[in-house]
């Protein structure tokens, strides 16, 4: 029997809606129409291969639009649905790990940026929030009495909002409390949009103008969680200020501290050959 893909495919963003946030449903959106004009033509793993071949993007890439696909499978088969076919294993991982910009570089990169964006990007060093987290902040969740964010996020398995308590120091108090209020949220939207949108072209634009490679905002909240560590604070500390379940995702921030810690003790050991 011919399988109704637009049907399945739709039902199955519908079922995922209400878990995820309104950026990740634009991006499963992309992703679905993507399987949804092909999917109808694929009879077998190698032909998704094939497919994700013809595009001109890496391999760390084609993995997410795997991810998606299997997602969407696990869906069908927990709804009683068989899947057609088995899906090929992931492609090799072709992503580089790339070191964290020296704070002298973020700073050029701050001071380089339109006033808005220099606000979020402060927020972000000064909190280890997510850009989407600070985006969706309003002011109800700021406590300039008790000196705290109230932040929320989804990043939960999909069991919907946690709830984050991120303690203000000076630098993110002032530039708070000297923040006009044009609307609900602490950074408003232009043109009839309630909310800032994500600004990848405005940070682009500063770090060239900083002179330096461009990078992403997770830079500015992973540099603050390994200048952290590098600083002796405990791991469940840094692991509470990011949000993590999980001490083990803490982890991941800190490859360039064991970078740091690796370089030390070679030195230890060209230090015991000289004696």
């Amino acid at each position: 029997m011919k399988m109704n893909w637009n049907q399945i495919i739709e039902e199955y963003y519908q079922a995922k809606l209400p878990y995820i946030s309104p950026r990740w449903a634009r991006q499963l959106r992309y992703y679905l129409d993507f399987w949804k004009e092909r999917l109808p033509h694929i009879k077998n793993g190698k032909e998704v291969v094939d497919e994700l071949l013809k595009l001109p993007i890496s391999n760390y890439t084609r993995n997410r639009y795997l991810t998606v696909l299997r997602g969407l499978k696990n869906w069908m088969e927990k709804m009683g649905t068989p899947f057609p076919f088995l899906l090929p294993s992931p492609f090799p991982n072709d992503r580089r790990k790339r070191s964290i910009p020296p704070v002298e570089a973020l700073s050029r990169v701050i001071d380089n940026s339109d006033p808005e964006l220099k606000t979020l990007l402060i927020l972000m060093k000064n909190t280890l929030a997510r850009v989407g987290e600070l985006l969706e902040l309003k002011w109800e969740d700021v406590d300039f009495e008790n000196k705290v964010l109230f932040l929320h996020t989804r990043k939960t398995a999909g069991r919907g909002y946690k709830n984050i308590v991120i303690p203000l120091n000076k630098e993110a108090y002032e530039i708070l409390k000297n923040l006009p209020r044009k609307s609900e949220y602490v950074f408003p939207g232009k043109r009839g949009s309630k909310k800032m949108s994500y600004r990848w072209y405005a940070l682009k634009k500063a770090c060239e103008k900083a002179g330096i490679r461009p990078i992403g905002f997770h830079t500015f909240r992973h540099w603050a969680a390994t200048s952290l560590a590098k600083r002796g604070i405990p791991l469940t500390t840094i692991q509470a200020l990011c949000g993590h379940s999980s001490l083990r995702t803490t982890e991941r921030y800190l490859h360039a501290f064991m970078e740091d810690m690796r370089d030390a003790v070679r030195k230890l050991e060209e230090l015991g050959q000289r004696r």
